[in-house]
């Protein structure tokens, strides 16, 4: 008897790589020659035409601050510097002029601490800040639209870093980075942003500021160079735009709304220029002549990175992990990420989930949140996984949450097609009793551990779940009701006690699955998890059977079917059996996870003669060991049996007759 198997292949499949030349996102510091240079042609309209006096005030160079040191520039020609402003001075000048600045300059770390909360609204602002609370041209924060969506979302908000975050993830998550303004001379107005909700990384930036100054929080705009590796751009390094926001007592700190680093920005942030409005000239001309002008060209800039220093240290922790370990094929899924401040200041940080190609996000790939010092969030992601997969496989689904500074947190789940399938409501039911659980923080003082006995069990069986609950806190709890689904127990803990309850498995439900047991009240919402698998009956199908109708004596011919697994669960210690009147051929299987073809030769003298009705019979048993049967049959016509070929067959028979006595 022959001996049949099938084998499970272990797929993984591995998270999507995406490479860059460069990423400064992680580093600590940042070493870099800026060259910013400028060219204007002289006009002349006839031989007497001149310029006796040329003057060009460049405020877009490189300039010290807590995150930024200016090692050494070097000019030509060189300039009268004054409030931020280099005056280049140019005598009679012939065919054109030319200036230039080169620069070394060493970005370091922008991270500015706010350890306190500063209430909100601001008042007693200092003089030089209160112009950065006012309307200008591009940021005309004066306008209603702006106003009123302002006002809607900080109403109610008394600290001056929740009123700063709530506007940068509006932002985020509302206006589209999108480059069709970009060939616009200047920028678009914010009120234009707030109602095409698309802009340029100045023009995003405008709104945030906008809407910041609209209700009395001063900000500025910060106009400089950084690096992308974005494949929207034809160049790495570009010009860029974010903003800096005030906070009383720790002055200016940044926020780059484009690149989602909210209260820092990465040392390929190089400061060119601080203003009030993104279209405040950085270059002025002016010049005294005769019958002529300056031809005005734009201002070119080169970065050349030196050096980086090490890698900025993580504002958070991060940890991951599926909201189930196992899906089914089409199942609803979670990622949860629990992320802890590690600074005793507020940090904002944004979170970006990576996953296979195979997983879809139904949520944004990022998330941003505001952490108070020390404090810890959990942060959800719902995804699907596709239906197409092969069924003969065992999957591995790798992710990662990411934040920048180099944190990170990793996790994967798996997927087989008799794994469990979760609907979105279920991972959303979920997602709603961990938040809640959050949020009644006595929670964290109620252990809850229940396991079920079996885990494994057929329909014909009885199972239970049971449950210890215990108070590991100060404080008596009242009316908790202990459920599995909407069989509940009442329960009264004093504290250190606890409670037995018990419950049956429900084996009408058949598959894998999680049964969520839940302790709830006023004070507490806890929920655990208990893995079960209910089992129907196993069942097996004998399907596709190919023969001949009928063959001679001495032809050879061949006998194929498909046996099939027609049941949750999968039949055990198979015995196949095709009876032929010459004897029985047969195989053996351990398990049937999957249909199997099997097929024999044979000879029309392994027959009798004239029509035989041929038996295929499977024999099986589940895990416990029942035993069970199906069996189909075949009919082949054995003709033209001649009467030398009749006598061997009675002989045959008689032989097979005896063989069965003897057993």
């Amino acid at each position: 008897m022959k001996k049949a198997g099938a084998l499970l292949v272990l797929l993984l499949a591995l998270l999507p790589a995406a490479y860059a030349e460069q990423d400064y996102g992680n580093a600590a510091s940042m070493t870099a020659d800026i060259e910013i240079s400028g060219h204007a042609d002289i006009i002349t309209q006839n031989a007497k035409s001149r310029i006796d006096k040329a003057i060009v005030n460049l405020s877009l160079f490189p300039k010290d601050s807590p995150s930024q040191e200016v090692v050494d520039i070097a000019w030509a020609p060189t300039p009268v510097i004054g409030d931020g402003v280099a005056t280049f001075t140019f005598t009679s000048p012939k065919e054109s002029i030319d200036y230039i600045a080169k620069a070394k300059v060493r970005v370091g770390d922008s991270f500015v601490p706010v350890k306190e909360k500063i209430p909100f609204p601001l008042e007693n602002l200092p003089e030089d800040v209160k112009i950065y609370t006012q309307p200008t041209g591009v940021i005309d924060s004066d306008d209603d639209a702006i106003n009123r969506v302002t006002s809607v979302l900080v109403s109610g908000e008394d600290d001056l870093y929740g009123v700063v975050y709530t506007l940068a993830r509006w932002t985020r998550e509302n206006v589209e980075y999108n480059l069709s303004s970009l060939t616009q001379d200047v920028s678009q107005k914010a009120s234009w942003v707030l109602l095409e909700r698309q802009g340029v990384c100045d023009e995003i930036a405008s709104l945030f500021i906008a809407m910041l100054r609209s209700v009395g929080v001063p900000a500025r705009f910060v106009t400089g160079y950084a690096y992308t590796n974005s494949p929207l751009f034809p160049e790495n390094w570009g010009a860029h735009g974010w903003a800096e926001v005030y906070f009383p007592g720790h002055g200016w700190v940044p926020f780059d709304i484009t690149y989602g680093q909210f209260g820092w920005v990465d040392p390929s942030h190089i400061a060119l220029k601080e203003s009030r409005d993104p279209n405040d000239a950085s270059t002025k001309y002016e010049w005294i002549g005769r019958d002529a002008e300056l031809g005005i060209g734009g201002l070119k800039t080169t970065v050349d990175v030196l050096s980086t220093g090490g890698e900025a240290a993580p504002l958070v922790q991060l940890m991951a992990r599926p909201m189930k370990d196992e899906i089914g094929f089409g199942s609803y899924n979670a990622i949860e990420a629990t992320v802890k401040n590690r600074k005793d200041a507020y940090v904002m940080t944004e979170l970006l989930l990576t996953v296979p190609a195979e997983v879809k996000l139904i949520s944004k790939k990022a998330k941003d949140v505001l952490l108070k010092p020390g404090e810890e969030k959990r942060v959800f992601w719902i995804v699907r996984l596709g239906g197409d997969l092969e069924g003969n496989y065992i999957y591995t689904f790798p992710f990662t949450v990411s934040s920048g500074r180099g944190a990170e947190g990793a996790g994967s789940f798996s997927s087989t097609a008799q794994s469990p399938k979760y609907t979105l409501q279920d991972i959303g039911a979920i997602i709603d009793q961990r938040a809640e659980e959050g949020e009644k923080t006595y929670s964290s003082n109620v252990a809850l551990n229940c396991t079920a006995s079996p885990n494994v069990l057929y329909e014909y069986e009885r199972g239970t779940i049971a449950c210890r609950v215990r108070n590991t806190g100060n404080v008596p709890l009242d009316n908790l009701d202990v459920c599995l689904r909407k069989d509940c127990a009442d329960v009264s803990l004093g504290i250190t006690k606890s409670y037995e309850v018990e419950f049956d498995i429900d084996t009408d439900v058949i598959g894998r699955r999680d049964e969520t047991v839940v302790a709830k009240n006023s004070k507490v919402s806890k929920a655990q998890d208990v893995p079960i698998e209910v089992r129907d009956i196993p069942m097996v199908n004998i399907s596709g059977v190919e023969a001949p109708s009928s063959l001679r004596f001495d032809d050879e011919a061949s006998l194929s079917f498909t046996v099939g697994k027609a049941s949750f669960s999968i039949p055990e210690n198979l015995t196949i059996l095709v009876k032929l009147p010459s004897g029985d051929r047969g195989w053996t299987m351990d398990r049937l996870p999957k249909s199997q073809i099997f097929s024999m030769a044979f000879k029309g003298r392994d027959l009798g003669k004239g029509e035989n009705a041929i038996p295929i019979e499977v024999s099986y048993r589940d895990g416990n060991g029942r035993e069970y049967s199906s069996k189909e049959e075949v009919s082949i016509t054995l003709k033209d049996v001649s009467f030398a070929q009749g006598v061997q067959l009675f002989f045959r028979n008689v032989g097979v007759w005896l063989a069965s006595l003897l057993g």
